[in-house]
């Protein structure tokens, strides 16, 4: 089964907790059914997604620098990229792992 983004981020932040095991079977709800541990952290991990909503400027720089003065749907037609999503999901990549960055140049 393909896992949806908020819980593939609710895992992550299950993991970071203490090397928590996000498929730890908790029955945090006395006399409730046991769940997965990571679903204890999906509020937490659709806030962070939902921050995410807005670019901010070094994600937008980072999809313009993909772009580099080209024509996107000319270069779709024209390139190694097999789809529309493809593109898309470099886009993503880049303004993603230009997310990420933010914060180490400062020493952060």
């Amino acid at each position: 089964m393909t896992q949806t983004m908020i819980e593939r981020v609710a895992r992550a932040i299950c993991a970071s907790e203490d090397d928590n095991d996000p498929d730890f079977q908790t029955d945090y709800i006395p006399d409730g059914p046991t769940v997965p541990l990571w679903t204890l952290y999906e509020h937490q991990a659709r806030a962070a997604i939902a921050e995410m909503d807005e670019p901010t400027e070094a994600m937008t720089n980072a999809a313009l620098a993909l772009d580099d003065g080209v024509d996107w749907v000319t270069a779709l037609f024209l390139s190694d990229y097999n789809s529309a999503q493809e593109l898309y999901a470099d886009v993503w990549k880049a303004m993603h792992n230009a997310a990420l960055q933010e914060g180490k140049e400062e020493g952060e």
